[in-house]
């Protein structure tokens, strides 16, 4: 049960960057049907685009964090020794787990704060609900990274019990 809710909760961030995608489209072709067929044109359309897209976007960014999608410098990391691979990897996701804490979710709180008193010109909606996106994304990331970090942790573990087994056997074999 736990495991199940755990892996529905990873899996969130992809549930409100889908939702956002689909409601974009649905404004957009709602707003040009408004416009060019009906000759009435929305107001509210573009700022709730903007809104909507700011979500995708940050969400989005969440969910390639999960894949371990985004752009790096593979050529020199491909070119490692396996070892030295994996050490220069886990340092990468320590890092981008604490730039995940404080830069999303530290810095992005403190404008989701600013925000609350700021509203949208056409929907009178506070900023608020947008900036938010920003701090739920880096939840998100950091929780992918360190799930990450964990798998290689356990990694590590295995490696380390397989290398004690081997030397146990070999000692065995060499005693008798």
């Amino acid at each position: 049960m736990l495991k199940r809710l755990g892996r529905w909760v990873i899996h969130l961030d992809s549930v409100f960057a889908s939702i956002s995608l689909i409601l974009i489209i649905s404004v957009a072709v709602v707003g040009v049907f408004m416009r060019f067929v009906l000759g009435e044109p929305l107001k509210w359309t573009e700022e709730m685009i903007l809104a909507l897209f700011v979500w995708f976007t940050f969400l989005g960014s969440s969910v390639v964090e999960r894949e371990n999608g985004h752009v790096g410098i593979e050529y020199f990391v491909e070119k490692l020794r396996p070892s030295l691979k994996k050490a220069v990897l886990l340092f990468r996701d320590i890092l981008l787990t604490f730039i995940n804490l404080f830069v999303f979710i530290y810095l992005g709180s403190q404008l989701a704060a600013q925000a609350s008193t700021r509203l949208t010109p056409v929907l009178r909606i506070s900023y608020i609900y947008i900036d938010v996106a920003v701090v739920l994304s880096g939840v998100f990331s950091a929780i992918h990274i360190i799930s990450r970090i964990s798998k290689w942790k356990n990694e590590l573990k295995s490696t380390a019990n397989r290398i004690n087994e081997f030397q146990t056997t070999s000692q065995e074999e060499a005693n008798l």
